[in-house]
């Protein structure tokens, strides 16, 4: 059970799990995706029951990601600077 918000795309020849880091705290979960090349309108976010799912298209590269992540948040904000993509969620 998922919410999409990702649009139909072909498959890039390369698929890549990126560096990633995921921080908690009290009432907050960051998330930090590093994607060289990619711009805020090629990333995706899929919420799931108990994962957030993070994908980056370039022209021939996939980032892919998946985060265990408590199914009571919310998503505060989504932001990307200097190849470097930040989720932050709110518990």
């Amino acid at each position: 059970m998922g919410i999409y918000d990702e649009k139909p795309k072909r498959m890039p020849a390369i698929i890549e799990e990126p560096e990633s880091v995921m921080r908690r705290s009290r009432n907050r979960i960051t998330i930090r995706v590093r994607m060289p090349g990619v711009s805020r309108e090629d990333i995706r976010v899929n919420r799931y029951e108990s994962s957030i799912e993070v994908r980056g298209y370039t022209m021939d590269k996939l980032y892919y990601a998946s985060f265990e992540v408590p199914n009571n948040l919310e998503i505060v904000s989504k932001n990307l600077v200097d190849d470097i993509f930040t989720l932050i969620l709110r518990v």
